[in-house]
């Protein structure tokens, strides 16, 4: 699934999840996603609707930040 024809930084998102305060994560993710909708034009294709894009790319935002605050550090890759 791809949302358009080149690939987009959702730059209001990003500097809104940078730095947040751990304590505050979900409220932040709510935020960055919210901002989504300015940021991002899906085009609809024969699989799915711009409607349908849109709400996926807001869930996997939510889902991988969520996931990346409550996993355990890793060692850096050598």
């Amino acid at each position: 699934m791809g949302m358009g024809t080149i690939p987009m930084l959702a730059e209001e998102a990003a500097q809104i999840l940078e730095g947040a305060p751990f304590e505050q994560i979900e409220v932040s993710v709510q935020s960055a996603a919210a901002t989504l909708e300015g940021a991002l034009k899906p085009i609809a294709d024969i699989y799915n609707s711009a409607e349908t894009k849109l709400h996926l790319a807001k869930v996997l935002l939510k889902r991988a930040v969520l996931s990346l605050a409550t996993s355990e550090p890793q060692e850096p890759l050598q």
